[in-house]
């Protein structure tokens, strides 16, 4: 578990963040282009309006550059096009314990599922 909290703490914080629109100003804000965007700890019930990033959303920051976002509980991300293009996810698929949605970007509980995009090494 040490080597996941200094992973976690190395990437850039969504915790607290009061809605929606802060979340994509902070990935806007944080985002290098041709580099790997990963952020961590957003909660969207905690937001103003709950309303969930979606790939689209992503897309329309970079389209380029591969973003991957964790929700607080770690069990769910949104990622954009990028991410779902270089591990080569055109479709939805599930997996043992969990399922990627192509149309949405979410990946959904499954150890398999969120290390085969969490640990893609940068490049």
């Amino acid at each position: 578990h040490l080597l996941n909290i200094g992973y976690y703490l190395s990437h850039v914080s969504l915790i607290g963040l009061p809605d929606l629109e802060t979340l994509l100003d902070t990935v806007k804000t944080n985002l290098k282009e041709g580099q790997w965007f990963y952020a961590r700890g957003f909660n969207e019930s905690t937001f103003k309006e709950p309303i969930m990033p979606t790939k689209d959303m992503l897309d329309k920051i970079s389209s380029n550059t591969p973003i991957t976002l964790s929700r607080a509980c770690g069990h769910m991300m949104v990622v954009n096009s990028k991410v779902l293009e270089l591990c080569g996810i055109t479709k939805d698929e599930e997996h043992d314990g969990g399922r990627i949605e192509n149309q949405s970007g979410y990946t959904h509980r499954s150890g398999q599922v969120l290390k085969a995009i969490r640990f893609i090494p940068d490049g």
